[in-house]
C-alpha cells in the first residue's frame, strides 16, 4: 500500500513538473532598436527593455537570465548633445538587466569628478562592451582612463563593488577608439587590438592578444595577411580545442592556439550552435563573392541556405534549439522549419533592428 502511494506521489509529482514546464513563457528575442536601447520581443509583443537611448547591444549570459550591455554615461550624452556629434569615443558606463525582474543595476560609472569636453582635459572612462565569463559570475571589458592615458583590462565578479584590475598596459590603439573588443571562453580572455604603429607612416598592426585570467598575457598573434583585416574574433571548438577563430574581411577564418599563438587556417567549417541545446539547430557560416560587391557572408541550416547575409551579431538560436532569428532590412525574422516568420512590429518607419540575441551560443568546427 505505501509503495503504490508512493508510487502515485511521485507520478504526481512528475506531472506538476512537467506541466510547470511547458507553462514556462518562451525565451524573449532581444533586440537593439534604432542602434540605441534593447527591446524584447515575446508574448506580450515588443516590449523596451532600456529606454536611455544610449545603450549599446546585449550580451547575454550563459544562463541566460541576464544582459551586460555599455551605456554612454551622462557627461558623454551632454557633449552629443552639445555638439551634435564627436569623432571619439565616449565616456561609457556597464550595466546588467535582469531579465525576470526587469532591474538594472550600473556596475561601472565615471569618477566623481569627471569632466568631458568641457575645455577642461578630461578626466573620464571609455568602455568597450563587456564579456561574460563562461560560468557567468564574472565579467570582463577594457578601458581607456583619462587623463592618464591607461588603456586596461579589468574583470567585475558579480557581487564585489570594485573591478579587478587585470592589465594596465594594453598597447595604444590607432585611431580614435582606444578601447579594444573582449571574447571570453574557458580558453582565456582574447582582445582584438589595432595598435597603432612605432614608426610613422607604417601601418597599424592588426593583432589578437590573449590572456589568461590571473593577467598574464598568454600569447599574441599579428596576422600576416595582405589585402584583408580582422572583421571579428570569436572563440571556436576546433575538434575539441578551444581556439581564437579570426574571422577576416574576406570571409576566411583562421585560429590562434591560445597556448602557443600559432595562426592556422581553420579545419572545417564554422558552425553556430546553441549551448543550451547542442544537439538541436545549428547554423554553418560561408562566404560567396559577387561581382562589384565582393565577401558576402552566407548562412545555411543543414543544406537549406537562410535568406539572410548580415554580420555575426544580426542572427542567433533559440535556447530551445528548434528556431532562430536574424535582422535584416531594418526588421526582425524568426526562422522555424524552414518556414520565415516577421516579428510583428518591426517592419515599422520608426523601428530599426540591427543586433539580435535570442539564446546562449558557441562555435564549433563541422566537416
Amino acid at each position: 500500500m505505501k509503495s503504490r502511494l508512493m508510487f502515485l506521489l511521485l507520478t504526481l509529482l512528475a506531472v506538476g513538473v512537467a506541466s510547470a514546464q511547458e507553462a514556462a513563457p518562451p525565451a524573449p528575442v532581444l533586440m537593439l532598436v534604432n542602434g540605441s536601447d534593447i527591446w524584447a520581443s515575446g508574448a506580450a509583443g515588443l516590449t523596451p527593455l532600456t529606454s536611455s537611448g544610449y545603450t549599446d547591444r546585449p550580451v547575454l549570459s550563459p544562463n541566460a537570465t541576464r544582459i551586460a550591455y555599455k551605456v554612454i554615461a551622462d557627461i558623454g550624452v551632454q557633449a552629443l548633445q552639445t555638439t551634435g556629434g564627436l569623432t571619439s569615443e565616449l565616456p561609457s558606463d556597464i550595466e546588467i538587466l535582469d531579465l525576470g525582474t526587469g532591474i538594472a543595476t550600473r556596475i561601472a560609472t565615471q569618477p566623481p569628478d569627471a569632466t568631458f569636453n568641457t575645455g577642461e582635459p578630461a578626466r573620464a572612462i571609455v568602455r568597450s562592451a563587456p564579456a561574460w565569463s563562461p560560468d557567468g559570475t564574472m565579467l570582463a571589458w577594457t578601458e581607456d582612463v583619462a587623463p592618464e592615458g591607461i588603456r586596461r583590462l579589468v574583470v567585475h565578479r558579480l557581487g564585489v563593488e570594485q573591478p579587478q584590475v587585470l592589465a594596465a598596459d594594453l598597447p595604444r590603439q590607432a585611431g580614435f577608439q582606444q578601447t579594444l573588443p573582449v571574447r571570453w571562453s574557458e580558453g582565456g580572455i582574447a582582445l582584438r587590438s589595432i595598435a597603432a604603429a612605432a614608426d610613422a607612416g607604417a601601418l597599424p598592426v592588426d593583432s589578437v592578444l590573449i590572456y589568461g585570467t590571473d593577467g598574464t598575457l598568454q600569447a599574441t598573434a599579428a596576422t600576416p595577411a595582405q589585402g584583408e583585416y580582422i572583421y571579428d574574433i570569436q572563440w571556436i571548438d576546433e575538434n575539441g580545442v578551444d581556439k581564437v577563430g579570426i574571422l577576416y574581411s574576406t570571409g576566411r577564418w583562421d585560429v590562434v592556439d591560445p597556448a602557443s599563438g600559432t595562426i592556422s587556417p581553420l579545419v572545417g567549417s564554422p558552425e553556430l550552435y546553441s549551448r543550451s541545446a547542442p544537439d538541436g539547430l545549428s547554423i554553418v557560416f560561408g562566404v560567396t563573392t559577387l561581382p562589384d560587391v565582393g565577401a558576402v557572408f552566407t548562412w545555411r541550416v543543414g543544406e537549406t541556405p537562410l535568406p539572410f547575409t548580415g554580420p555575426l551579431e544580426w542572427i542567433s538560436i533559440a535556447p530551445t534549439g528548434d528556431a532562430l532569428a536574424f535582422a535584416d532590412g531594418g526588421a526582425a525574422y524568426i526562422w522555424r522549419d524552414g518556414v520565415l516568420e516577421e516579428i510583428f512590429g518591426t517592419n515599422s518607419f520608426n523601428v530599426s533592428v540591427a543586433d539580435i540575441v535570442w539564446g546562449p551560443t558557441a562555435w564549433r568546427t563541422v566537416a
